[in-house]
């Protein structure tokens, strides 16, 4: 269904767009159209699956219940993931402000290199989503051992994923940047950015990993402190490189990766210091 959504978005979002094929000219409103419409006959779609296909388990009208437990059991770990988001789009909106007093030109260049973070995070989703399941399914076999072995493998995946796309755009930007733009200030603003943070995409893909494994493990604390801890380093940082410093937009870029590093460390030494296996009780780790 991602697949056939993605076939039937975007062009609907043309023609919505810029009026092809007959259909209202609505400019930018037509790309949001466009998404609500295709998510909606996605989801219903997805949802006459999960109720009349045979399946181990359906989803039933007779099983529709509000429980307390239920509720709580997912907001454990869905309230703290849900500063995922806010963290990273706080970091680039504050961050692309910076850019911004360098002129459009420069702000163009910027979005377009910071897009590549986005297409990362959907790619890492794939191996994140997998290793959420598979740590959920360890500890709650209380095998702290298969969790952090599945953590590290996951964390493996995504570090070679992050390094050899983010490398390889930045080793040859000139195939891919002229895709989007031919004004030169643009061109040099967007190479500039993934020259420094693409390389850094293996490091950031770690932590990208381990956070999805630690909704698994269902230890939330390290990633809630990496969540705050990124804008905080990254804008910190790009407006001591930007001011004092006077390193322009590379000072913003380099602020950027200090997020990421940030961010990465927090979440591997929680890890590390044994946050997964604390949700295992002392009894049950024995037996």
């Amino acid at each position: 269904m991602m697949i056939v959504g993605s076939l039937i978005q975007v062009p609907l979002s043309g023609a919505l767009v810029l009026g092809y094929f007959g259909a209202p000219k609505l400019g930018l409103f037509g790309a949001a159209v466009s998404v609500i419409a295709t998510s909606a006959v996605m989801a219903v779609i997805i949802l006459q699956r999960l109720v009349r296909a045979k399946l181990p388990a359906n989803l039933r009208l007779s099983r529709l219940g509000l429980r307390q437990h239920h509720f709580r059991d997912i907001g454990r770990v869905a309230l703290p993931a849900s500063l995922s988001p806010i963290s990273t789009v706080s970091t680039i909106l504050v961050l692309t402000g910076l850019v911004g007093q360098f002129g459009e030109e420069a702000l163009a260049g910027y979005g377009i290199g910071s897009r590549i973070e986005f297409l990362m995070s959907s790619l890492i989703f794939g191996i994140g989503a997998t290793m959420t399941s598979l740590v959920g399914m360890s500890i709650g076999a209380r095998n702290a051992d298969r969790a952090e072995e599945i953590g590290w493998t996951g964390a493996g995946m995504s570090f070679v994923l992050g390094g050899v796309i983010g490398t390889l755009l930045a080793v040859f930007p000139h195939i891919w940047i002229p895709v989007f733009t031919d004004d030169p200030m643009v061109y040099e603003t967007a190479k500039g950015f993934i020259q420094i943070v693409g390389p850094c995409l293996a490091i950031h893909g770690v932590g990208w990993a381990l956070y999805f494994a630690s909704q698994g493990a269902g230890a939330m604390r390290g990633p809630v402190a990496a969540l705050i801890a990124r804008p905080i380093v990254a804008i910190g940082t790009a407006f001591l490189l930007l001011g004092p410093m006077d390193m322009g937009m590379t000072g913003v870029f380099i602020g950027a990766v200090g997020g990421m590093f940030a961010y990465t460390v927090i979440v591997t030494g929680s890890m590390k210091g044994g946050a997964w296996r604390r949700q295992i009780p002392a009894s049950a780790a024995q037996t």
